[in-house]
């Protein structure tokens, strides 16, 4: 079980992967599969644009605006720092190199992902980004949804899937 803040990094590390060159999945549609109360669903925890992350919020004239989040530099939001950090020292501590640009099996990347998420011990402050899975679908083509807010929820995710009807 995950936290909404540990997939919010699980995703950025996925997302951001899937736009590598030397990553078998590059430029897939991959998404992550969780299960809330008994249904299985697909969407994205970010916003992910560019290698940032967008957040959008109303500002203090009402206004809509949106800001970027980063992994990197001075600004760097935490819970996205802390998932690239522990991505580079787990890399860099492998004698025969990257194993993402090996991995070709999407069980293993699963493996992976859950591993370094657990390792990169996110905390509940590190992310500002609100608790949502936005695009929702549910796996059974039911039901689609803007958004299901996970507030306060622990998370099952049960696989990652390819979609290749949509981008």
């Amino acid at each position: 079980m995950f936290t909404i803040q540990e997939m919010q990094a699980m995703d950025y590390l996925l997302k951001w992967l899937l736009k590598q060159d030397r990553f078998p999945f590059v430029d897939k549609n991959l998404k992550l599969v969780i299960n809330v109360h008994g249904t299985n669903w697909t969407g994205d925890f970010i916003n992910y644009s560019k290698g940032d992350v967008q957040q959008f919020y109303i500002d203090d004239a009402g206004d809509v605006e949106n800001c970027w989040l980063y992994s990197t530099g001075s600004n760097a939001t935490a819970v996205f720092h802390k998932i690239r950090e522990t991505y580079n020292m787990q890399m860099s501590n492998l004698p025969y190199g990257n194993p993402f640009a090996k991995i070709n099996n999407l069980s293993l990347l699963f493996n992976t992902l859950t591993k370094l998420v657990r390792l990169a011990e996110i905390e509940k402050d590190d992310s500002p980004v609100y608790p949502y899975l936005l695009n929702a679908k549910s796996l059974d083509g039911k039901l689609e949804l803007p958004f299901i807010n996970l507030d306060g929820e622990t998370i099952a995710v049960v696989s990652i899937v390819e979609l290749k009807d949509e981008r």
